[in-house]
């Protein structure tokens, strides 16, 4: 009778009703929007490896979110082109096989399209469910409620949340895994290890990028046992043999969680012959450099019981050089192929609601000044032994109490510096595995903002009436002020639908702005064809030249109306539309390195388009 009298409490039922407004948004926004480059090969991916047990498209992404999309497709009646050369004989030629299937095979794109997202729009409920949840064990319901409003009205967790990508299901997989864990820490029984386990291996096969948590939870586990589980002394044998205890405890769950995987890797490769798997690795990994990690897999592929296990690394060795290789990206101006050390920090300004940032800095400053209390009370110390140990005496405290938060701050670190450092531009969203713990620190340090306790001087009772009234004041005023920044920061995403991937902030001047800054899945990922097409309907255009970035199929919206737009023409007339991110590499300063034309549409910088079709599709008129 408790739980349930629990579960209809008012503020599960608001959290109910913002998850609900989040869904919509999304649905609203995934009924006019076409495929999205990245979702066309993982909506074919996931169909051809629930019907045809078979992992040879798109290798480089785990299975779980695909396998997720396709499962209500399998309710439909679709033809597969599965005697296409791109699925026969071609190395994963998954460009060529998406667009057969979706346009080309008398498939109903649309429905596809539209049954595939609904896995992933689920995923992102699940995640907000799981960041309310947590953010109420740490600081309570109203806090979580905070929490949740920024996560549900966040333009680019719908943006993302809605496709089938594996951006925000990382993000879940990143966040269930790491509660996990800490679960485990805090109560170490069989029950939590295989918890533990499980989830991981679920996260595992999710993303790739998910390895970093093998990483964040060997430091974990080291101050666990310094500040959560210390023996007697520090310094001391002891502390060596819990070290150990915690290593082989750690390694059994790294086991686990690759037993785990092992069966869902299996089932994707029952069908998928030897010889192609074998194909596929030795072209996938060719050269002199792969020579070892490829002699590995092949051997691995030709033993029935490590086949599962050779396609799992061979995707992970194509990340690896996916972010080594880097891509073509316009950043400010400038088109390169290698990657910007201060991309994501800019892109990340650009891309979130002014007002979240606010509350960020606000939070950083907060933080700051609890430090600075605190270090104004060690100096009080005298002798730098009573400071040394002051300060040891309040680290132990403080890693103590905040444990979590402390963790999630340092997986932001490790995500962050893995990302700044890596040779791929593509996207904020990149970075959306640490959106999650962002919000719920940002929610903590508000939360103590708000709850500072009230100290009364008891030198008169009218003054200690005026100090009480003062101090209520003080605290409905920060009430007051954090409810205008969420007023502010709901407004903005409820205007920009629904054209959430095309969000930016007050700082770039709005999503009319942002193609002068960051392009590919920041704003134009294909997303806007569908409302080309009905642009051209709508003003009876005969035809019209398309330069088109992203997975969907111009002949197949546009029909009779549609001309391939050859950019090295040079100047042409009539009605064209570019995509942005086609438009800005053609017409940018070519970044040190980069030796490919950046002048092509220069010539277009004489035109005002006629219109900008969801912030994304230039459209001109030039006779």
């Amino acid at each position: 009778m408790y739980y349930m009298t629990n579960f209809f409490s008012r503020s599960n039922w608001i959290a109910i009703f913002l998850l609900t407004v989040m869904a919509a948004a999304a649905l609203f926004a995934s009924y006019g929007d076409s495929i999205t480059t990245d979702e066309a090969p993982h909506i074919t991916a996931g169909y051809s490896y629930l019907t045809r047990h078979d992992y040879r498209i798109n290798p480089e992404h785990p299975p779980l979110i695909k396998d997720i999309a396709a499962l209500p497709l399998l309710f439909l009646n679709l033809n597969f082109p599965d005697q296409s050369p791109s699925w026969t004989t071609n190395v994963n030629d998954q460009w060529s096989l998406a667009p057969q299937f979706l346009f080309e095979s008398g498939n109903n794109p649309d429905q596809i399209i539209w049954w595939g997202r609904m896995g992933p729009i689920l995923v992102m409920l699940l995640l907000g469910i799981g960041i309310f949840l947590w953010t109420k064990k740490l600081f309570g319901e109203k806090t979580a409620l905070f929490t949740l409003f920024i996560y549900a009205f966040s333009p680019e967790l719908i943006a993302h949340g809605r496709l089938v990508t594996t951006d925000v299901p990382a993000a879940a997989a990143f966040f269930a895994g790491t509660w996990a864990y800490l679960h485990f820490l805090e109560r170490q029984t069989w029950k939590n290890f295989f918890l533990a386990s499980f989830v991981i291996a679920i996260a595992q096969l999710t993303k790739f990028s998910l390895i970093l948590l093998w990483p964040l939870f060997i430091a974990a586990t080291i101050l666990w046992v310094i500040f959560k589980d210390p023996p007697l002394e520090i310094i001391s044998l002891q502390i060596i043999k819990r070290l150990l205890r915690y290593a082989a405890v750690f390694t059994g769950i790294v086991v686990m969680s690759y037993i785990f995987l092992y069966p869902v890797y299996q089932f994707h490769v029952l069908n998928y012959p030897v010889e192609k798997q074998i194909q596929d690795i030795n072209t996938i990994l060719d050269g002199p450099r792969l020579q070892n990690i490829n002699h590995a897999l092949v051997w691995m592929a030709d033993k029935p019981v490590l086949r599962a296990y050779s396609q799992y690394l061979l995707g992970l060795a194509m990340v690896v050089l996916r972010v080594g290789g880097g891509n073509t990206t316009y950043f400010l101006g400038q088109v390169a192929n290698v990657a910007w050390w201060y991309y994501f920090p800019v892109v990340y300004l650009l891309k979130i609601p002014t007002a979240f940032l606010i509350l960020l800095g606000f939070s950083v400053l907060l933080f700051i000044k609890s430090l600075w209390r605190n270090s104004t009370i060690l100096n009080r110390a005298y002798a730098l032994e009573g400071r040394i140990h002051g300060c040891w005496t309040m680290l132990k405290e403080f890693m103590y109490n905040n444990f979590t938060e402390f963790i999630m701050v340092l997986f932001i670190l490790l995500y962050w510096m893995t990302s700044m450092t890596g040779n791929l531009n593509i996207g904020v969203r990149h970075i959306i595995p640490t959106f999650p713990f962002i919000i719920i620190l940002v929610a903590g340090q508000i939360h103590r903002w708000i709850h500072e306790p009230i100290t009364i001087v008891p030198t008169h009772p009218l003054a200690a009436v005026a100090q009480t009234v003062a101090a209520y004041i003080k605290k409905w005023f920060r009430v007051f002020l954090i409810a205008v920044l969420l007023f502010w920061y709901g407004m903005t995403s409820i205007a920009v639908a629904p054209h959430y991937l095309a969000y930016f902030n007050e700082i770039a001047g709005g999503p009319a702005n942002g193609y002068k800054y960051v392009t590919d899945s920041n704003l134009d990922w294909g997303q806007n064809l569908k409302r080309l097409a009905e642009f051209v309907e709508q003003n009876n255009i005969n035809k019209i030249k398309v330069d088109y970035f992203g997975g969907s199929s111009p002949t197949y919206y546009l029909g009779n109306h549609y001309e391939q737009m050859n950019a090295s023409l040079g100047p042409q007339k009539g009605w064209i539309a570019v995509s942005a991110t086609f438009l800005q590499q053609g017409r940018a300063v070519p970044a040190k390195g980069w030796k490919e034309s950046t002048t092509f549409y220069k010539w277009l910088d004489a035109y005002k388009p006629v219109t900008v079709i969801g912030y994304s599709i230039f459209v001109y008129h030039i006779e």
